[in-house]
C-alpha cells in the first residue's frame, strides 16, 4: 500500500493513475496532518510526499513520520517536487526522505522508483509508454505529455483537461486574494500549485508565475504585481479556451 500526499487534486487523480497502471494499491492524503494521522490506522510500504504543502511542509512530515512508533517509520519516503536544488538534498536527507521525483514525471519514472525501493515479490511493474509523439494543436496548450499518459484512454484526458480547466481560475482567485492581503508566502505557494497543472500542459515555466514565485514585497511596486496578474489571468483565459475546443473535438 503506497500513500500518496499531495494539495493538489490534479496531481492526486494523475499520479493515482499511475499507481493503479502500476498495479499499486494506494489512498490518499492532502496535507502532513492528515498523512500522519493515516499512519496511525494503516501500514504503507512507501509514501510518495509532495513538498510543497500547506501548513507542515513535505521535510517536516517526513520526519514526523520517522519519528512514529510502528512500521511507518521505516518505510521509504520519494519526495516529489517540481525543482531540487543541492541545499534542499541535505534537508531531504536529514528529513529521512530516501529519494526524489521532479514533477513532472510519467509513468516509466514513477514504476522505476518504486521498484528500487519497493518490489514485494519480485512483482514485475507496467514500465508505461513515454516515447510517443503527437502533433501540436494549439497556440499555448501542448498535449504531448497529456497524451502519453492517457495513453489512448480519451477518457482520461478529458477527466484531466476538465480538471484543469476548473482549477486554475480558483487558484488565480486564490492568488489574487493572497496578494491583497499581502500574504506573500500564500501567494508564493499559491504561484506553486498554479504551476503544476499548468506543467501537464506543456506551459511550466511561465515568467508571470516565476515572479509570483520568487516575488519580493519590497522590490515590485503594486501597478507591477497587477499587471503580471493580469497577464496571467488573459493567459488562463486562453488556456481554458483551447481547453474547451479540445473537450469538443
Amino acid at each position: 500500500m503506497v500513500l500518496l500526499v499531495d494539495d493538489e487534486h490534479n496531481n492526486l487523480f494523475i499520479i493515482g493513475k499511475f499507481l493503479e497502471n502500476l498495479g499499486f494499491e494506494y489512498q490518499t492524503a492532502n496535507n502532513g496532518e492528515e498523512a500522519l494521522s493515516k499512519c496511525e490506522n494503516s501500514i504503507f510500504d512507501l509514501f510518495l510526499l509532495d513538498i510543497q504543502l500547506p501548513g507542515m511542509d513535505g521535510t517536516e512530515c517526513a520526519k514526523e513520520i520517522r519519528e512514529l512508533s510502528n512500521q511507518n517509520a521505516s518505510a521509504p519516503i520519494i519526495a516529489l517536487t517540481a525543482q531540487i536544488f543541492r541545499e534542499e538534498l541535505n534537508k531531504y536527507q536529514y528529513a529521512g526522505i530516501n529519494d526524489y521525483l521532479i514533477k513532472p514525471f510519467d509513468p516509466k519514472e514513477l514504476g522505476d522508483i518504486i521498484k528500487k525501493y519497493y518490489n514485494p515479490n519480485n512483482k514485475k511493474l507496467s514500465s508505461g509508454s513515454n516515447r510517443s509523439i503527437f502533433p501540436r494543436k494549439y497556440k499555448l496548450i501542448n498535449l504531448d505529455y497529456a497524451n502519453r499518459l492517457a495513453k489512448g484512454d480519451r477518457s482520461f484526458l478529458v477527466e484531466l483537461l476538465s480538471t484543469i480547466a476548473e482549477d486554475l481560475p480558483l487558484y488565480l482567485t486564490e492568488l489574487e486574494n493572497a496578494w491583497q492581503k499581502q500574504q506573500i508566502g500564500l501567494v508564493k505557494k499559491t504561484a506553486h500549485k498554479i504551476n503544476s497543472p499548468l506543467s501537464n500542459i506543456g506551459l511550466n515555466g511561465l515568467q508571470s508565475i516565476s515572479y509570483f514565485e520568487n516575488i519580493n514585497p519590497e522590490e515590485v511596486s503594486i501597478q507591477q504585481a497587477e499587471e503580471v496578474i493580469e497577464d496571467l489571468r488573459t493567459t488562463i483565459e486562453k488556456v481554458i479556451k483551447e481547453i474547451s475546443e479540445e473537450l469538443k473535438s
